[in-house]
C-alpha cells in the first residue's frame, strides 16, 4: 500500500509484521498496533494508552491504514507535522476549557451577587417576560407554524405592486403616520416638561399613555387623562401654527396604535443610553467649574473624568466604584467626594440598564436637573499647559478662519491635518492640493497667524485653551425621544390593509380573515418577484408566507 505525503511524492507503508488480526489474536500479551489516520495530507496520531474511537463510516469517508509496529519498544516514530498538530489541538482544547470555566464562574458570581428584576413585571427572580417565571410570559417568537425560523423579503413597492391607486394612497397613510408619531414626540416632550415644573407625578409609562397623546395630536383623546388634556390646551396657545384640522383621524387606529407601542419602546431606549453618558458630563461639568464647592483644580481634565466614573459608581448603587489609579486617594479628596455623593439624587437605587427599563418615570426628575446644567456651554482648562494641540482644537480655529468659504468635506479635513502638522512640527503651512488659497488672501494670513500665536504660546508654556465638557461640543438632548420626519414603513394589519383596498376601489367592504388577506396580497403584488410564482407555492413544507 501507498500513500502520498503533502508534496505528492509516494511512500511506501511498512509491511505488517502478522497477518492475524492482533485485536482477535488469543494472545493477551500482544502489543496493540499504532493507528494512524491520514486524510488529505494530514495525519492525526493515537498513541497506545489510548484505544481509538470506533466509528463504523470511517471505512466509508476516509481511506484508513494501520501501522503496526514490530514490538511496544520499537513504536513508529511520530513526524514533525504530527507533533505539530497534536501540540496545537491540546492547546486549543486547554483554552477552550478554560474561556467555558472562566465564563461560567462569571455567570455564577452574577447571579450571586444580584436579583434580576422582570422589565415588564417589575418582579424579581427574571430579567425579562420571555422568561417563563414571569406573570405575563411572552415567548420570544409566536410560534405560527411548526417551522423554526422567521424571514423577512425586502422589496420595492413599485416593483411589486400592480395598482397604482393603492401604491398612492398607502404612501399617503405612510406620511399621515409620520406627522402623527413627529408632533406626537414633540408634545409627549412638552408634556412631561410641563408636569415636572409643575411638580406633577409622572405615571409608569404604557402603550396607553402615548397612545393618548397622539390621539389628541389627531382631535380625539377623549379618553385622556386631565394632565394631558391640560397639556394639550397649552401647547396648542404657545404653538399658534398647530392645527389638529391637519392631522385629523383617517381611520388607522390601529397604525396609531402600533406607533404609540414603539415610542414606548424607544422611550425606555432612550433613557437607557443616555443616563450613564449625560450624568458623567454633569458630573465632569461640576467638578470643573471654579465656582462650584465640588471643584478639583488641582487635577487634569482626564483626572476628573475618571473621578466622574467614580461618583456615578458609588452614587449608582449597583457595584462598588472603583478608584482611580493615576489619583492618590487622601482623606481630605476621599471624604470631598463623599459629601458630593450624598448631595446627588439621581433616583431609586440600584441604577442600572433593568431598572432604567423598567422604571423610567422615575429618574425623569435627574434628567431635567442634567439637561437644564448641560444646555450652558461650559468650557475647562487644563491645569498644566499641554505641549501639544488637540484636533479638536485645531477644527475649530480653521473652521472659524474658514468660514466664508465653502470647502468640501474631505479638503477641510486634510486643511485641518495640514495645520495641526505645521504646528506640531514648528514649520510652515503646506496647503494641500484641493485648497486654493494664494499668499495675499486674508484666510491664509489668519492661519499662518493662528499657527504662530498657537506654537508661541506652547513655547512659553502659556497655552492653556479652553476645552468642551463634551467631546463633540455642547450636545443638547431631549428627555423623550424625537422621531423623524422622514417617511417610514409601517406595519399593515388585516384591518388596515382591508381600508386600503377599499379606498382604492378593490373591494366594496372591509374583512377580518386573514385567509382573505392573503389572497388579497397575492392578487395585488406581483409575487414571483419575491420567488412565490403560483398560489401553492405560498405554503409548501419547507415555508409558509404570511
Amino acid at each position: 500500500m501507498a500513500h502520498h505525503d503533502r508534496k505528492g511524492k509516494k511512500r511506501a507503508t511498512p509491511p505488517s509484521t502478522s497477518d492475524a488480526d492482533p485485536i482477535s489474536s488469543d494472545d493477551d500479551f500482544q502489543p496493540l498496533p499504532i493507528p494512524t489516520l491520514r486524510v488529505k495530507g494530514k495525519s492525526k496520531l493515537t498513541h497506545q494508552n489510548k484505544k481509538p474511537k470506533k466509528n463504523d463510516n470511517d471505512a466509508e469517508s476516509t481511506p484508513v491504514s494501520f501501522v503496526a509496529g514490530p514490538s511496544s519498544s520499537s513504536s513508529v516514530k511520530p513526524t514533525k507535522n504530527e507533533l505539530k498538530f497534536a501540540h496545537a489541538k491540546a492547546k486549543r482544547a486547554a483554552k477552550q476549557e478554560s474561556q467555558r470555566s472562566a465564563k461560567e464562574q462569571a455567570k455564577s458570581e452574577a447571579s450571586e451577587a444580584k436579583n434580576p428584576i422582570c422589565s415588564t413585571c417589575g418582579q424579581p427572580g427574571h430579567s425579562r417576560s420571555s422568561n417563563k417565571l414571569c406573570p405575563e410570559y411572552k415567548p420570544r417568537r409566536i410560534a405560527t407554524t411548526e417551522l423554526k425560523r422567521t424571514s423577512i423579503i425586502k422589496t420595492s413597492l413599485i416593483n411589486t405592486c400592480k395598482n397604482d391607486v393603492f401604491i398612492d394612497n398607502l404612501q399617503n397613510v405612510v406620511g399621515h403616520i409620520r406627522d402623527i408619531t413627529y408632533f406626537g414626540a414633540l408634545f409627549a416632550n412638552y408634556h412631561l416638561l410641563r408636569c415636572l415644573h409643575l411638580d406633577r407625578t409622572i405615571p409608569s409609562f404604557c402603550q396607553q399613555i402615548f397612545y393618548d397623546m397622539f390621539s389628541m395630536i389627531m382631535g380625539n383623546g377623549n379618553k385622556a387623562s386631565a394632565d394631558i388634556k391640560a397639556s394639550f390646551n397649552q401647547f396648542r396657545q404657545d404653538i399658534p401654527m398647530f392645527d389638529p384640522a391637519n392631522f385629523k383621524s383617517q381611520g388607522y387606529s390601529t397604525l396609531v396604535s402600533g406607533a404609540a407601542k414603539q415610542y414606548d419602546t424607544n422611550m425606555r431606549n432612550h433613557l437607557v443610553a443616555n443616563f450613564e453618558s449625560k450624568t458623567k458630563q454633569y458630573l465632569l461639568i461640576r467638578l470643573s467649574d471654579a465656582g462650584d464647592p465640588f471643584h478639583l483644580p488641582d487635577l487634569t481634565v482626564q483626572q476628573r473624568k475618571s473621578i466622574a466614573a467614580y461618583i456615578y459608581q458609588e452614587a449608582a448603587g449597583d457595584k462598588k466604584g472603583t478608584w482611580p489609579a493615576a489619583i492618590e486617594r487622601t482623606e481630605a479628596l476621599e471624604a470631598k467626594l463623599s459629601d458630593f455623593i450624598q448631595d446627588l439624587s439621581l433616583g431609586p437605587k440600584p441604577i442600572n440598564d433593568i431598572t432604567l427599563n423598567a422604571n423610567p418615570h422615575l429618574y425623569l426628575r435627574w434628567m431635567l436637573r442634567v439637561l437644564e446644567r448641560v444646555e450652558r456651554n461650559v468650557f475647562v482648562q487644563e491645569q498644566c499647559p499641554p505641549k501639544y494641540v488637540s484636533s479638536a482644537y485645531v477644527k475649530r480655529n480653521v473652521d472659524e478662519i474658514m468660514k466664508g468659504k465653502h470647502l468640501s468635506k474631505k479638503a477641510s479635513s486634510s486643511l485641518n491635518v495640514a495645520v495641526r502638522t505645521a504646528i506640531r512640527q514648528r514649520s510652515t503651512l503646506q496647503l494641500p492640493r484641493k485648497v486654493k488659497l494664494s499668499d495675499n488672501d486674508q484666510c491664509y494670513r489668519d492661519l499662518d497667524q493662528f499657527i504662530r500665536q498657537t506654537v508661541t504660546e506652547i513655547e512659553h508654556n502659556d497655552f492653556r485653551p479652553l476645552k468642551y465638557t463634551d467631546p463633540k461640543g455642547s450636545r443638547r438632548f431631549t428627555l423623550a425621544p424625537l422621531m423623524s420626519f422622514q417617511k417610514r414603513h409601517i406595519t399593515l394589519d388585516v384591518q388596515a390593509f382591508s381600508r386600503l383596498l377599499c379606498s382604492s376601489g378593490i373591494k366594496e367592504k372591509t374583512f377580518q380573515m386573514k385567509e382573505e388577506a392573503r389572497e388579497e396580497y397575492f392578487r395585488l403584488f406581483d409575487m414571483s418577484k419575491i420567488g412565490f410564482p403560483t398560489w401553492e407555492s405560498l405554503e409548501t413544507e419547507r415555508s409558509v408566507f404570511w
